[in-house]
């Protein structure tokens, strides 16, 4: 039933600008703000999870974990504040280019493409935080059994989001022409999108395995040779256990 929910989610938040784009006529531009305002609105959901399960269940890991990996260097906050400062800094530089896109780059080579309508914006966001709070709510729900691993995995993901939509921007300002205009560019964007959402939801966040993947010891074996590539191995191997010895600990209530 979740994944039905969480697919019922991620399929309507993705539909609502590209149907503005092809049944309203929303040009290239108001969909690409609209996505920004997603990733605004996502990480704020996100940073109240957080905070609803820190304060009912108290776990360590919320004084102690590292975003990516590690323990958190003592008074240097907690881990709702490092992932709320850290999607927002990435979010709000990524306001910043896409602004010089949708105001600069795009009027000057598409001008009928150009323009954001902030109306339906507006209406956009209202209809995709409908989504947004459905799967915020029935995460709510049961939020006080949830483990921190599983939040902690989800605000990784949800920063891995914002850097993948930054990237595809990116790439697709670079092959706009190619892609028949911010129209074009923007059909790919929105497929790959869904489709990365869809991946997160069904694949994402699961531990990562106890020995290195052969993507990165083949090479090193290749390059350094088998010493060095057995070496980087124990070292993967040790890294990893003290990682899951961490996760043990942050699931333990904080003793006051």
């Amino acid at each position: 039933m979740g994944r039905g929910i969480r697919l019922f989610q991620v399929l309507g938040v993705n539909s609502v600008p590209a149907f503005g784009v092809l049944a309203s006529e929303w040009t290239a531009s108001t969909a690409l703000a609209l996505y920004w305002c997603e990733n605004v609105f996502i990480a704020l959901l996100v940073g109240l999870r957080l905070w609803l399960h820190r304060r009912s269940t108290e776990k360590r890991g919320h004084w102690e974990a590292g975003l990516s990996s590690g323990m958190r260097k003592a008074g240097s906050g907690s881990f709702l504040w490092e992932f709320l400062s850290t999607a927002l800094i990435l979010t709000a530089g990524h306001g910043l280019f896409l602004a010089l896109i949708l105001f600069l780059a795009i009027p000057e080579k598409f001008p009928d493409a150009a323009g954001v309508d902030p109306i339906a914006v507006l209406q956009g966001l209202g209809v995709i935080s409908i989504f947004l709070l459905l799967g915020f709510l029935y995460d709510a729900i049961g939020l006080a059994s949830r483990t921190f691993a599983w939040v902690r995995r989800l605000a990784n993901l949800v920063l891995g989001r914002v850097i993948v939509v930054h990237l595809t921007i990116i790439s697709g300002m670079v092959g706009m022409e190619w892609l028949g205009g911010p129209r074009g560019f923007f059909l790919v964007f929105a497929g790959f999108k869904t489709l990365s959402d869809v991946s997160a939801m069904t694949g994402g966040g699961q531990p990562a395995a106890g020995k290195p993947p052969g993507c990165l010891t083949a090479p090193m074996r290749l390059f350094a040779g088998d010493a060095k590539a057995r070496r980087f191995a124990q070292h993967y191997e040790t890294q990893h256990g003290l990682e899951r010895w961490a996760e043990g600990q942050w699931e333990e209530r904080r003793e006051e």
